[in-house]
Formats: structure tokens, C-alpha cells, sequence
């Protein structure tokens, strides 16, 4: 995988920590539509095909790629979700309405700050080796 394609997967990742940052700023039940969020994840809106994971010219969704699992089925997004609907079923996904959903929010949180931890390493690794071929080359 090209430096650039980590770059854009990086970023996606760091919007969708954004948004979900912007549901601990405001008050428990605050409506994350007053932030123009959506219900698909930033690489939904690259990756997504009626709800299955695809390649795309950017290889795999970074959230697929790191866990090995497709969105709805990640434990830390399958257990706000369901949550919500037992709890929240007149409430908009994603958006905290009792301490539970802070529990729930802080697990997605962590999940999501890992896959960016995983890319910005894969990033610095590819870094590297492209510097050691570099070098290399001009020894040669």
C-alpha cells in the first residue's frame, strides 16, 4: 500500500474521531444532526456498497482492514448500537443520552484512536523502508 492511500485512510479516521469527539461536547442528548453528522463513518462513504465492505482504489476500509470485521459487526460499535435500541429507541444513534452510552462511547473512542494508531505506525513504516530504498539506491 502507497504512502498517499495510508494518508487519505488517516485522515478519514481522524474525521470520524472528530465527529465522534463532537457527541462528548455538548450536553447528554444533544442531537449530533446540529453537527451535520451522518450515520456512515467517514470510510462508509469510500468503502461502503448496501452495507458490504469493498475494495475500492484505496484497497480495504482501514476500521475492515485493522479488525478484520465490517463495521456493524465490531463489538465496540455493536454494543452502542444495540444499546440504543433497547434504551433509545426513539433517539438518534449517535448521540449520548445516559451514563451508559458514555461507557459504550468511550469503548468506540478507544477502538477508533487504535485504528489510527495502527495507520499512522503502518505510515512511519512505510516511511522508512521507502527512505532505506532510497538510500540504498544511491549507493548503488
Amino acid at each position: 500500500m502507497n504512502q498517499e492511500t495510508l494518508d487519505y485512510k488517516l485522515k478519514l479516521v481522524q474525521l470520524d474521531i472528530k465527529g465522534w469527539d463532537e457527541i462528548n461536547k455538548d450536553d447528554f442528548g444533544q442531537d449530533p444532526a446540529s453537527f451535520g453528522m451522518s450515520h456512515l463513518c467517514e470510510p462508509c462513504k469510500v468503502f461502503h456498497n448496501n452495507g458490504k465492505c469493498k475494495l475500492s482504489e484505496f484497497n480495504k476500509c482501514p476500521y475492515y482492514e485493522y479488525s478484520g470485521k465490517k463495521c456493524p459487526n465490531r463489538e465496540s460499535y455493536k454494543t452502542w448500537v444495540r444499546h440504543h435500541e433497547i434504551c433509545h429507541s426513539k433517539d438518534e444513534l449517535r448521540f449520548k443520552s445516559c451514563e451508559i452510552c458514555d461507557k459504550y462511547w468511550n469503548l468506540e473512542l478507544k477502538f477508533l484512536k487504535d485504528v489510527e494508531k495502527y495507520l499512522i505506525n503502518k505510515i512511519s513504516n512505510t516511511s522508512n523502508l521507502n527512505e532505506a530504498k532510497a538510500y540504498l539506491k544511491s549507493k548503488l
